[in-house]
């Protein structure tokens, strides 16, 4: 699969079922739209509006990044399977601060499994250090009172303590020339928090449309509460993933990326146009990979379900987790359950045990 980045002067079009590149009138590829998992757009690119409507048409997802130093991101999915059931559910469940417990926890737990997985994995988080026994204390004591908590406001109150810890871990993974203490965003106060919000930003994009392609409606969120214009439920499912993309980060500052491809703004640091033809491929492979990553290191992402063998591509396990989170909220407190089986049934759901491909 290809992501695919059209900056100025590309022009794109199609042909058949097929995306044209061209520069300045002239051919430069031509890529099947079978091919294509993510189409990224940065500037002022021309194209035809059957792009987006092919694009949408064969399941794959637009994003449409602004140039300008503000960085705004923005996303163009397929559109939303009708599901109403889900969505009055996903609704209810929402306003009860008590009902919506058991989601926000099941959410919280399958964060925790993410850190351990990206503990397991990465190659430079040093396991010796005193932060490392730190964050291993703090993890371990919210996980334990993780069951117990009364109140919604309590465990994002834990997640937050825990991750707070974490990113003291990362700070040690590199060196002094990156300038990385700490999360920060709006603004994005040095290089390393830029590449964070970037590379979540991709993320993102694939937890948006397993969860528009299901059915939900992505502004009503369990952990993060609602805020106009912010898809609170897209932020809600990125929490497991967050872990690995920060280990994905550490690694490109690692091994590929330096401080000077990217550059100091008004509104806080950007990746430069000198950093973008080394990002894109290094996120391509790894959104490519990351499945295997959770098949083979990680049984049970969702609590009680464990992630399909075939899973490969990260929007693989987008799927998997848009599929039991709508299992969870639509056998939560479900009645009737014929409901919730014709629910389940429904055509365009995402089986557990078969990974979806493009057509």
């Amino acid at each position: 699969m290809i992501t695919v980045l059209a900056e100025p002067p590309c022009s794109l079009s199609t042909e058949s079922k097929a995306l044209r590149i061209e520069h300045n009138g002239r051919l430069v590829k031509r890529i099947p739209l079978s091919q294509v998992d993510c189409l990224v757009i940065r500037g002022k690119v021309q194209l035809n509006a059957d792009v987006l409507q092919k694009a949408a048409a064969n399941g794959v997802p637009t994003m449409v990044c602004d140039r300008r130093s503000n960085g705004a991101i923005n996303w163009l999915t397929p559109g939303q399977v009708p599901s109403v059931q889900l969505r009055t559910r996903q609704h209810r469940i929402a306003a009860d601060s008590v009902g919506c417990l058991p989601l926000i926890k099941a959410l919280v737990q399958a964060k925790f499994n993410g850190y351990r997985l990206a503990l397991a994995t990465s190659r430079y988080i040093d396991d010796k250090s005193c932060r490392h026994a730190q964050f291993i204390r703090s993890l371990t004591q919210a996980d334990n009172a993780l069951e117990t908590a009364k109140s919604a406001n309590s465990i994002r109150g834990m997640e937050g303590a825990v991750s707070k810890s974490w990113f003291a871990l990362l700070a040690e993974s590199f060196d002094q020339k990156w300038g990385f203490s700490g999360r920060n965003r709006r603004p994005a106060l040095d290089p390393v928090n830029a590449l964070l919000s970037l590379s979540y930003s991709f993320v993102q994009g694939d937890v948006r449309q397993a969860l528009v392609q299901r059915g939900f409606d992505i502004d009503i969120g369990f952990l993060h509460q609602l805020v106009p214009g912010r898809p609170s439920l897209v932020l809600d499912i990125l929490e497991p993933f967050r872990p690995l993309v920060d280990c994905f980060v550490v690694n490109l500052c690692q091994t590929t990326l330096s401080p000077d491809q990217l550059r100091k703004t008004n509104e806080g640091w950007r990746l430069a146009k000198s950093g973008w033809p080394v990002f894109m491929p290094a996120i391509t492979r790894w959104r490519q990979s990351s499945g295997i990553i959770w098949r083979e290191y990680s049984g049970h992402l969702w609590p009680g379900y464990p992630v399909p063998e075939q899973a490969e591509h990260i929007s693989d396990i987008c799927h998997y987790l848009a599929h039991h989170f709508a299992t969870s909220v639509l056998n939560h407190q479900a009645e009737p359950t014929d409901i919730v089986n014709q629910e389940l049934n429904h055509d365009n759901d995402y089986s557990p045990d078969v990974v979806p491909t493009k057509s």
